[in-house]
């Protein structure tokens, strides 16, 4: 798994990140090229780096390659593949530089591809192998997307400067360090007393009163209409997998409102055209995020932040809890014990 979400850059803002980490690991006088028209090159430096070793200088010149490759990251991916694809091309591009500045990339002593895949020592001999076609003479490195979250890692302020890599444990230290803490806390002291007057439950199962209540709810709204005479809501964040809910709900949202979905059926989401644009409202879909959210939720359920309300069945009376789960009774995760 890797540790900051690079793909979520783009090629653009993925260029610009890794000539920030080679002008801040080697040094101002690594030279950068951005776009379509650089020759073959992304950075170039013709004097030594302290590179590979920080112990001991090498000398250039050093060509830097940038290779961003979309969604490289995502589950199931093989992004090795396409990668070797625009390693291929960018190598016949070298071979076709001419005389001057454009055939400098010709004379490099170290080649040095970046890229946002997560690379394998397998992967790094094939990269090897097809550079060494056009570059005979050069020695080839291949640094790939782990090894780009070690010098994030080494860098906080340069991970603050693209907001896309944060986790909302980086954003937490971030406004720590930025705002003001008599803001901070009038802010907190705000969306806690918001929270007090305004915690609105909208049940879309056979839930009772009381057991709602329990959980907090300060005020119960059966769907949207009686959401909206409650007040309406600025954002509604849908867990149901109920497109007909989903539908419903709407009808809470207040102008410039928002639904986020993160449940989904295979129903279409029909909307009046009216609401939309009137109300100004805006609909977003989202994912359940990346491993490393899982990670800090879990985080949180280890420091007893999270309470739960659960059945408990003995690992015999399985069949019984399942049972009970299919007729919508368990209240409200059915957990085996052994």
């Amino acid at each position: 798994m890797i540790r900051y979400r690079l793909d979520d850059l783009g090629w653009y803002q993925f260029e610009w990140l890794v000539q920030a980490v080679l002008k801040d690991r080697l040094g101002i006088g690594v030279e950068s090229w951005g776009g379509h028209g650089d020759h073959g090159r992304d950075a170039w430096h013709v004097g030594p780096l302290h590179f590979p070793s920080k112990q001991r200088k090498t000398n250039g010149p050093f060509l830097f390659q940038v290779k961003f490759v979309e969604n490289a990251n995502a589950t199931g991916a093989k992004p090795v593949p396409r990668l070797l694809a625009a390693l291929k091309a960018e190598t016949a591009r070298i071979l076709q530089c001419g005389s001057g500045a454009k055939s400098r990339p010709l004379q490099c002593k170290d080649y040095i591809l970046l890229t946002n895949c997560v690379i394998s020592p397998e992967d790094r001999d094939a990269v090897s192998s097809e550079v060494g076609k056009v570059l005979p003479n050069a020695t080839t490195h291949c640094l790939g997307g782990n090894d780009i979250c070690d010098f994030l890692d080494l860098n906080p302020a340069l991970r603050r400067s693209f907001p896309q890599l944060l986790s909302l444990r980086d954003l937490d230290t971030l406004l720590a360090s930025v705002v003001n803490r008599d803001i901070v806390e009038r802010s907190s002291a705000a969306i806690s007393y918001a929270r007090d007057v305004a915690t609105v439950f909208v049940p879309t199962g056979p839930y009772k009163d009381k057991a709602i209540r329990d959980l907090g709810a300060d005020e119960i709204v059966r769907d949207g209409k009686s959401l909206a005479a409650a007040g309406g809501a600025d954002v509604i964040l849908s867990t149901s997998n109920s497109t007909k809910s989903m539908v419903d709900c709407i009808q809470g949202l207040r102008p410039d409102g928002r639904l986020v979905t993160m449940g989904a059926d295979a129903e279409p989401l029909s909307i009046s055209l009216m609401d939309l644009i009137m109300k100004r409202i805006r609909i977003i879909g989202s994912q359940q995020n990346g491993p490393e959210y899982l990670y800090e939720a879990l985080d949180f359920v280890a420091q007893g932040k999270v309470k739960t309300i659960v059945e408990t069945y003995p690992l015999t009376e399985a069949p019984k809890a399942y049972q009970r789960v299919l007729e919508g009774k368990a209240r409200f995760r059915a957990v085996l014990t052994m």
